[in-house]
């Protein structure tokens, strides 16, 4: 009989495209982490920006916060992940979504990335016309572990600039709807 095929990171049989509202999706499963349970939630926040918002997604995998952020908002976008497939694939996917221009990329550390990003808006903190900044945290198993990188970031000998909000996503072990939310 014929041996059943084993898919490997990297294997093109891992490869797919993914639509959620209005933003098409290239990825390899075996290479990047992705989660169609949160396609309601990405919706939802990126609904609430401002096209004179500026995001910085801190762990932006192939792009589910930062293309439509760029694309249905007309934000700018500093999309950053630490694995190099990722970003790959998001600046793969702000080219077939025609965002190019409206995100930057970036493959660091997420502690890297917001010091880089702090330093690179300088003391006065954003740029005029920048009404907020919004950090995004969306990996869920490990983002409360970078949260430590905000301690300081954004003293005032640092930055004078309005302070950002951030989205940190993490998993819950209670089904307690009330403590979750805590």
């Amino acid at each position: 009989g014929e041996v059943p095929r084993i898919a490997k990171p990297g294997d093109p049989a891992l490869e797919t495209v993914v639509k959620q509202h209005g933003c098409t999706f290239k990825m390899n499963f075996g290479e990047v982490y992705w989660n169609s349970r949160l396609e309601q939630e990405h919706k939802r926040l990126v609904s609430t920006f401002r096209k004179t918002d500026e995001i910085w997604d801190m762990m932006a995998g192939i792009g589910p916060f930062a293309v439509p952020a760029a694309k249905l908002v007309g934000c700018k976008v500093f999309a950053n992940d630490l694995n190099p497939r990722s970003t790959h694939y998001l600046e793969v996917n702000c080219k077939a979504n025609k965002v190019e221009g409206k995100v930057e990329v970036f493959t660091l550390c997420a502690r890297e990335f917001l010091r880089r990003r702090v330093i690179a808006c300088g003391m006065d903190g954003p740029p005029e016309g920048v009404t907020a900044i919004h950090c995004i945290m969306n990996l869920p198993a490990t983002s409360p572990d970078f949260t430590d990188c905000f301690k300081g970031a954004f003293e005032a000998s640092v930055w004078r600039g309005r302070l950002p909000k951030c989205h940190v996503y993490a998993f819950s072990k209670n089904s307690d709807p009330k403590i979750c939310a805590e």
